[in-house]
């Protein structure tokens, strides 16, 4: 009788543990599809999901953190070698999931980077009429052409929803116009990192919605 017991607890919660999994990854399509609509992405990213027990988080429609990570992949267009976004205090409806119907993910906070090495920054400028070639290496990035007598160290910083970079010394600078990431999300500062540029991204009261049929 014990035994049976036991045998049937334990099937119970190996039933239970799958069930948890198999949402976790129909979780984590839908979420992704949802970003990459809303941010247009040209790809769905990966998603992972913190906490021990999921199913009672999709059950509320309110999930603790949702983790996105993508490489090679574009943004309206604007090539970036890797992005890695995480989402705090995730809400939708527990219906929209479930049906992989479209609608709309809010998120209280979070943030990552968007990387950019510098091939991915001279399509850019040369996307938006600029043709100079750019360097990420060691930490540092240099700048040629564009009138430039020769290849020169430059900063990058955001500026008024754009990408600024600017060689030292000098007052002229590249503009370049950055991608719309959507509501409540938002490009901070950038740091260089070994061969790729980063931009910070933060989340604030971020509201993810597809273009049509939410």
């Amino acid at each position: 009788m014990i035994r049976r017991l036991v045998g049937t607890l334990v099937a119970l919660v190996l039933i239970a543990a799958g069930l948890d999994y198999g949402l976790r990854v129909w979780a984590g399509f839908w979420l992704g599809d949802r970003v990459q609509e809303a941010l247009h992405l040209s790809k769905r990213p990966s998603v992972s999901f913190g906490g021990l027990l999921f199913t009672p988080q999709v059950a509320r429609g309110h999930i603790d953190s949702a983790t996105l990570e993508e490489d090679a992949f574009k943004v309206h267009g604007v090539a970036f070698t890797h992005a890695r976004l995480t989402l705090d205090d995730v809400k939708f409806q527990t219906g929209k999931l479930l049906l992989h119907h479209r609608g709309v993910v809010t998120a209280t906070s979070g943030g990552g980077v968007l990387a950019m090495t510098g091939a991915d920054l001279a399509r850019a400028f040369k996307r938006e009429g600029q043709d100079v070639s750019v360097t990420v290496a060691r930490g540092h990035i240099r700048v040629s052409g564009g009138g430039l007598p020769q290849a020169v160290r430059a900063e990058a910083a955001v500026q008024n929803g754009a990408l600024v970079v600017r060689s030292a010394g000098s007052r002229a600078a590249l503009r370049l116009a950055l991608p719309p990431l959507g509501r409540g999300i938002a490009y901070g500062h950038v740091s260089v990192v070994g061969d790729q540029a980063e931009l910070d991204v933060t989340v604030r009261n971020a509201r993810l919605r597809a273009l049509v049929g939410s």
